[in-house]
């Protein structure tokens, strides 16, 4: 059988607005042609899908057999997306303002049982307005396809399908659907993960620590966030968040022993002279008569030590400041020695924590992503 010059053309009235599509200059064969119902056909099709794509169909199929049978290649290239948007926006919950598809499918089925491998290439694809469905992917879609888009604005998906056509709760529509949900869900659910492969390890980059009651970056900070940097220029619709953060307790501890340090030094005296003098200035009498009554010597030292630091008294808003420090040092880091651009740095208001009774430990500052 030869095909030369065919044309189809297909509408669906039932979406809203209707959709129209067109394929023209179909030529192909479809060759070893039998009343067998065990000979296999192999087809070979080419056709211009809507002006601008390119269909092109490859394999072997037994149309008239006990048990169908079908291998095939599908490519679809250069495909406008915005045309199929009547059938994407109830499921992705946007409309479709641009994009291109290429589409490299290996379909089989034998019998009833249908398998498929689609490998997706979306180029430019662009969300439109916002569509209420209670279809749609229950994902924060703009962050996801933010995550999957590279620096070329090309986003590349495998969408495997596989099932029974002859079960009645089958649905191609829907299987797609679940395969497109699923990496998507992924995509989010751990998107600094996701990040970190993009360089290789896998690293979650979603946190830097700070030591108690500092701020300046250390050498391993700096590392972690020169390959944050790497990733997020692959990905360069991505907005990074910082949110700052300080713990009472242990960023307390610290300061105030950096205070009693400080206070020493300014005495001028050493050792046990110095902290004497402290202790006759910044303690009221009852304090220091507490401490004087207790015989034992080194435990007096302790207590004496302990009763300064409680003696500190700092100053309003400190936490607050070394939150927001850590976390303006971060992107300043980001944007003037690691190459992020500022309007893609954002520094949230910080987080104060109060972690009582638990050791001194490092404080964990947390980064967010958005999409712009």
């Amino acid at each position: 059988l030869d095909l030369q010059d065919g044309r189809l053309s297909f509408t669906d009235a039932t979406q809203t607005p209707p959709y129209n599509s067109n394929l023209k200059a179909l030529n192909g064969t479809l060759e070893a042609l039998s009343s067998d119902p065990e000979q296999r056909s192999t087809l070979n099709l080419q056709g211009v899908l809507d002006q601008q794509g390119q269909l092109s169909v490859q394999g072997t199929v037994n149309p008239r057999g006990a048990q169908s049978y079908t291998d095939l290649k599908i490519n679809l290239n250069n495909v406008d997306l915005s045309a199929t948007s009547p059938y994407a926006s109830p499921v992705l919950g946007y409309s479709i303002q641009k994009g291109k598809l290429r589409l490299k499918t290996q379909l089989q089925r034998e019998g009833m049982h249908i398998k498929a491998n689609n490998k997706v290439r979306l180029s430019q694809f662009t969300l439109g307005n916002r569509v209420n469905s209670p279809e749609a992917i229950k994902a924060p879609l703009p962050l996801a396809l933010a995550l999957m888009r590279d620096h070329k604005g090309n986003i590349n998906l495998n969408l495997p399908l596989e099932g029974n056509i002859n079960d009645p709760k089958f649905s191609i529509g829907q299987v797609v659907v679940a395969a497109l949900g699923n990496v998507l869900t992924k995509t989010v659910s751990s998107p600094f993960t996701l990040l970190g492969s993009l360089i290789g390890g896998g690293t979650d980059l979603s946190t830097t620590s700070f030591e108690p009651g500092q701020a300046e970056l250390s050498a391993s900070q700096r590392e972690r966030l020169d390959t944050l940097a790497k990733a997020l220029k692959k990905r360069p619709a991505l907005i990074l968040e910082v949110k700052g953060r300080a713990d009472r307790h242990s960023d307390g501890v610290v300061l105030r022993q950096n205070a009693v340090a400080e206070a020493l030094q300014a005495t001028g005296k050493e050792g046990a002279v110095a902290e004497e003098l402290l202790i006759q200035q910044w303690l009221d009498e009852d304090s220091k008569n507490k401490l004087f009554s207790i015989a034992d010597a080194e435990a007096r030292q302790s207590a004496q030590q302990q009763a300064l630091l409680d003696a500190v008294k700092l100053k309003k808003g400190v936490f607050t400041r070394l939150a927001r420090q850590r976390a303006q040092n971060l992107t300043q880091y980001l944007s003037q020695q690691a190459g992020i651009e500022p309007e893609r740095l954002y520094v949230l208001e910080p987080e104060i924590l109060d972690r009582k009774g638990t050791p001194v430990a490092p404080i964990a500052v947390e980064f967010g992503l958005t999409a712009r």
